[in-house]
């Protein structure tokens, strides 16, 4: 009976460990901060920068352009909204990322 308890005892303790494991990691990924303000900011001013330089190596077609305004738009912004409306500047500003990069690849496969 005694080995019985200790198994049981044993068994609960593997249990509870992994219940743990699981909701730990769970936690874990819900509390990060995926994408802080500062963070996602200094990325972005980074990657403006080393794009800008890019850019002014190569002349871009008139989408091109119209899609870098949109990016430097959707920055400004990013940089000048409140923390209210934040989310949904970055949102704007991915896109607009995104349809730039598009229009790069265009740019620099001709």
């Amino acid at each position: 009976m005694k080995a019985f308890f200790g198994i049981l005892a044993v068994s609960l303790l593997l249990c509870g460990g992994a219940i743990q494991a699981v909701a730990d990691d769970t936690t874990s990924q819900s509390e990060a901060p995926t994408g802080a303000r500062e963070d996602y900011e200094a990325q972005m001013k980074q990657e403006i920068e080393e794009q800008e330089a890019r850019n002014s190596n190569r002349p871009l077609t008139e989408d091109a352009k119209a899609a870098w305004q949109g990016v430097k738009d959707g920055w400004n912004d990013v940089k000048s909204t409140t923390d209210e409306g934040w989310t949904e500047a970055k949102s704007k500003l991915d896109n607009s990322w995104g349809a730039f990069k598009s229009k790069w690849k265009e740019v620099t496969s001709e």
